[in-house]
């Protein structure tokens, strides 16, 4: 696919977009468009703005929700937001074919002993090795993002022939259903998805993660080239908010987990269950590496990319 066709087909995921000019810094307060999508590990954004954090820093937040991260770089790409929480492998994906973004702050740390996603299979699902996924399909939220390259990465080490499985894109909220009807052999699930389909019935089956890294940063927040140059004290004053809500959120867990609720309408018994994310409070370059390199390993990525060049030139 070549870049121009790419870079339309972003534009295209969010209706009516257009690409418009990076808008001004002003004086006082400011309102900036962040977009991101429903899940744990892309909420710092709903944590900063109903902790009040972000007015706090004179940052009025018109915020954005998708259902994955593929529309979150169409509202991105076509100017319909100014900011967003992104999958780390996409966005570098993006960039690859010619899309103008660049990583402005860390978001989720995956982290081994913790995991906020997991390949689950049916409660009464006959696969219970590597090898019986051979011939099926399994879900993921975003093609060509960070769990694909995982779920690839994984089925080789298990010596699974992955021409043999068939990767398809499920709505997080509808993978435990797909599993339950057997529509798909497998999802790869995340908070709070995943604990919603495990108190369902649905069965961990393998930490697909483990097979890019031990640690690294799931997701970044990112901007456009344009609207970078256009405001770098709105960027500063953002990036100090984001570092400061990640600070908030990672000790805040109980807090935190009723404004996940309010914003993905999953209960408290959920909230209270599952394995909360913990946030980057620096852009550790080596925890961006990891999914850059998955990304190339599984040709996801045409060409070697380092986190260097990702990061906006005013934050390295």
């Amino acid at each position: 696919m070549n870049k121009t066709r790419f870079l339309q087909l972003l534009a295209s995921g969010v209706a009516a977009s257009t690409l418009a000019r990076p808008a001004p810094a002003l004086a006082d307060d400011v309102t900036i468009r962040v977009a991101t999508i429903p899940s744990d590990t892309a909420a710092e954004p709903l944590y900063g703005l109903d902790s009040g954090i972000f007015a706090q820093n004179g940052l009025r937040i018109d915020l954005s929700l998708f259902t994955n991260y593929g529309a979150v770089q169409g509202a991105l790409a076509g100017g319909a937001v100014d900011v967003a929480v992104n999958d780390t492998l996409g966005m570098a994906v993006a960039v690859a074919h010619g899309a103008p973004f660049q990583i402005i702050a860390p978001g989720a740390r995956y982290i081994e002993n913790a995991p906020t996603l997991m390949m689950c299979v049916a409660a009464n699902s006959t696969i219970r090795q590597p090898s019986d996924l051979a011939g099926g399909t399994i879900a993921l939220p975003t093609l060509r993002n960070s769990p694909e390259a995982a779920v690839r990465l994984w089925l080789a080490q298990q010596h699974v022939d992955a021409t043999t499985v068939k990767l398809v894109e499920v709505p997080l909220p509808q993978m435990g259903v797909a599993l339950e009807r057997g529509t798909v052999a497998a999802a790869t699930i995340t908070e709070p998805s995943l604990t919603a389909a495990r108190l369902a019935g649905a069965r961990e089956f393998a930490n697909v993660y483990d097979a890019v890294a031990h640690e690294f940063f799931q997701n970044v927040w990112t901007t456009t080239v344009g609207y970078a140059q256009a405001n770098p004290d709105v960027l500063k004053r953002l990036v100090a908010a984001i570092y400061k809500t990640a600070t908030w959120a990672n000790a805040h867990h109980s807090e935190s987990g009723v404004i996940l609720a309010k914003y993905t309408k999953v209960g408290a018994a959920t909230t209270q269950a599952m394995t909360r994310t913990m946030y980057g409070t620096d852009l550790n370059r080596k925890l961006l590496q990891p999914l850059l390199d998955a990304g190339r390993a599984t040709g996801l990525l045409s060409t070697s990319v380092t986190a260097a060049e990702l990061i906006a030139p005013r934050l390295r």
